[in-house]
């Protein structure tokens, strides 16, 4: 009995062991849209892998400063994000390190003005 008690431990250490490396691993990033843009989604991958996974963030985050903190898991630094806006641009930002900087602020560049429509163009 002793024997098999003594196993039964060691596989619940080794167990215990895996899933603390598991957690260790997790990484959370905090996200901020300081855009003027809704964020609808985001992806994110390893830096240059172009493999991007959707990253759960509930509803949208309007413009102005909503942030929402995303789960990076894997031994990972370096991530690329990948952004969709409500107005169907896609921003990405590249190589970013996750395990030196604990969130991002993300901007939308502004979008040029529309030329106004008949109004005529000087000489």
């Amino acid at each position: 009995m002793p024997a098999i008690r003594t196993a039964a431990l060691a596989v619940a250490v080794v167990a215990l062991a895996a899933a603390a490396t598991a957690q260790a691993q997790a990484r959370y990033f905090e996200l901020s849209n300081r855009g003027g843009d809704s964020i609808v989604a985001v992806a994110a991958s390893p830096a240059g892998a172009a493999a991007f996974v959707d990253k759960p963030i509930g509803a949208s985050l309007p413009g102005g400063g909503a942030a929402t903190t995303i789960q990076l898991a894997g031994p990972d630094c370096r991530y690329d994000l990948r952004f969709s806006l409500a107005d169907g641009r896609v921003l990405e930002y590249a190589d970013i390190d996750v395990c030196r900087h604990r969130g991002l602020r993300v901007a939308a560049p502004r979008r040029a003005p529309a030329p106004a429509a008949g109004l005529a163009k000087g000489p």
